[in-house]
């Protein structure tokens, strides 16, 4: 079998399939399940600043990022890898080559909860920092967020 990865911006011929295909990937990646709606999602996919990518497994999608890009300022909205596929480096991966797509000087920012361990860690390989804590950031259950940024180089 051909386990090639390949990380790609997603852009669906169909807005209701793409955000069906988002909300999927979400309810297997998050232990709370999808963080958005499919209605939230495609709304989101149809604004000018929103990115989508993907990362597939031998042609099958196993992840997702959500962003948002306004001038020189990123946000990473979404990062999530199906559970089956998480542990094998693939967020870090999906992470690293939408990164590599921007200029130096660009800010990039997240929220992580603070009781993330592994997405934290991931963050913090990449050299993004945590700023603040903002209290009672999630639900599904409550949590607080850390505040995380990185300058790209």
């Amino acid at each position: 079998m051909n386990n090639q990865v390949i990380c790609e911006p997603f852009h669906p011929q169909s807005m209701q399939r793409g955000a069906a295909l988002i909300e999927a990937l979400g309810e297997a990646a998050y232990p709370t399940g999808a963080p958005w709606s499919e209605p939230v999602i495609e709304e989101n996919m149809q604004a000018p600043t929103s990115v989508y990518w993907l990362v597939r497994v031998a042609g099958q999608p196993v992840g997702f990022l959500s962003g948002t890009k306004v001038i020189d300022q990123l946000e990473l909205t979404n990062l999530g890898i199906v559970g089956s596929w998480q542990g094998h480096g693939l967020g870090k991966q999906l992470l690293t080559t939408w990164l590599k797509r921007y200029e130096a000087g660009t800010v990039v920012t997240l929220e992580v909860r603070v009781h993330n361990e592994a997405a934290l860690g991931l963050y913090e390989s990449l050299d993004f920092h945590k700023l603040m804590r903002r209290p009672d950031y999630y639900d599904r259950p409550v949590e607080d967020a850390w505040i995380m940024q990185k300058k790209i180089e």
